[in-house]
């Protein structure tokens, strides 16, 4: 689609000014700020007591706080540590998998909100972006070249609902 294109130009664009690059692919991201899956779902929760999420597209989420504090620790180890890494593309997310619906099922379960989650096919949501069934990347190449470990996807959506006020 569209939206994948202008992103695959825009790292071919980053690896042809630049030869000593890094480029970040995450996946579900979300944080407290803005707007994303989980703040949707708690929002829609608040004036529904059902709703229906895609159950057959299964990801890992990211919490966006946890990129950018790996991304200042690995700044850290190249900036003043002087540690060298290898240019290249690096797939990010925490650990772990689910699939939207799951994903919704453990927000309102963390935030003790009753709602239900119906199960829906990703043909019966109509949306312009085509999002692929299965979108769970592959996180070796950061934990082994940069040295990221990144926590559970539960432990961070936990630390994200903290920071987000009932």
């Amino acid at each position: 689609n569209a939206y994948g294109k202008s992103k695959l130009l825009g790292e071919e664009n980053i690896i042809k000014i630049n030869p000593n690059f890094m480029i970040f692919r995450v996946s579900w991201m979300y944080s407290s700020f803005g707007n994303n899956f989980v703040k949707t779902m708690i929002r829609l929760a608040e004036s529904r007591k059902e709703i229906s999420v895609v159950n057959d597209q299964i990801g890992a989420p990211t919490y966006a706080r946890d990129l950018a504090f790996d991304i200042l620790a690995l700044l850290e180890k190249i900036f003043i540590a002087n540690k060298k890494f290898s240019s290249g593309i690096y797939h990010y997310c925490n650990e772990g998998q689910i699939s939207w619906k799951g994903f919704a099922e453990e927000i309102f379960k963390i935030k003790k909100i009753n709602c239900k989650v119906n199960p829906i096919l990703t043909e019966d949501y109509p949306t312009e972006a085509k999002r692929p069934l299965w979108s769970v990347l592959n996180t070796n190449k950061i934990n082994t070249q940069l040295e990221m470990y990144p926590s559970d996807w539960q432990d961070a959506l936990k630390e994200c609902l903290k920071e987000i006020k009932d």
